[in-house]
């Protein structure tokens, strides 16, 4: 079946439908999971339809620039993550949410749309790995290639099943360690699995890719950094109140 749609009309709609598909969980997810945050129904699909708008436009703007307007290559959603806590501001004055919320809110669902959105690649025949006994069929290679879409793809999905237990864990405080968090883990291990794919590679064996990838984890990491106080302020207070109660 993928040696016949891959590099064709009909492999392109799979995978624009795993696109469409992954924003309608997640905006659908963000109606059920907004009481944890926003406590306003409409005020979550807003919120989303905002940030996947502008996540769409950077991506591409980006991706042009990057390529000198060539329009080769692939159009990859981690050239914009780095830059969801400024995308999120202007909702959360707008609707008057209060900005770390947000942050949390939207750290789960993020990973939501965008693991389901992976599967569209197999599809489609995008970002593959490297000829593989063991894998899925490729029209690069006219064989088997290491299925790195699916791996991706799960390891996504899991975080975003991380995030929302963390924030469970949390009592749902928005406190905004959720995004931060999931720019590391999820930056690390796109950088990792950036030289198992066969994109281009630009410098010691890294491609465009990796380096925003990199950019999302050192994002992530100053940020947790700049907040660890508060952090350890808060754990502080929740071991103090679990002592208390055990008393």
């Amino acid at each position: 079946m993928l040696e016949k749609m891959q590099g064709t009309p009909l492999g392109e709609c799979w995978y624009t439908a795993f696109q469409v598909i992954g924003i309608a969980v997640a905006v659908l997810f963000g109606l059920w999971y907004q009481r944890k945050y926003i406590c306003s129904i409409w005020k979550s699909p807003l919120t989303l339809v905002f940030v996947y708008t502008m996540i769409f436009i950077w991506v591409n703007v980006h991706f042009m620039i990057e390529t000198g307007f060539t329009g080769m290559g692939t159009r990859s959603i981690v050239r914009a993550l780095p830059y969801l806590p400024v995308i999120a501001f202007p909702p959360a004055v707008l609707l008057k949410i209060k900005w770390r919320k947000v942050c949390d809110f939207l750290a789960p669902i993020i990973c939501l749309s965008t693991g389901i959105s992976l599967f569209g690649c197999v599809f489609a025949g995008c970002c593959g790995g490297y000829p593989s006994k063991f894998g899925i069929y490729s029209f690069y290679y006219g064989g088997n290639a290491f299925p790195i879409q699916i791996i991706e793809a799960v390891a996504v999905l899991m975080l975003c099943l991380f995030l929302l237990l963390w924030n469970k864990r949390r009592g749902y405080n928005g406190e905004g360690y959720s995004l931060p968090i999931m720019f590391i883990i999820f930056g690390s291990t796109r950088f990792l699995w950036e030289f198992l794919r066969n994109n281009e590679k630009i410098w010691l064996g890294c491609s465009a890719l990796s380096f925003h990838a990199l950019f999302m984890a050192a994002v992530g990491a100053v940020w947790l950094f700049v907040m660890r106080k508060d952090l350890n302020k808060s754990i502080d207070s929740k071991k103090t109140k679990k002592m208390k109660k055990r008393r």
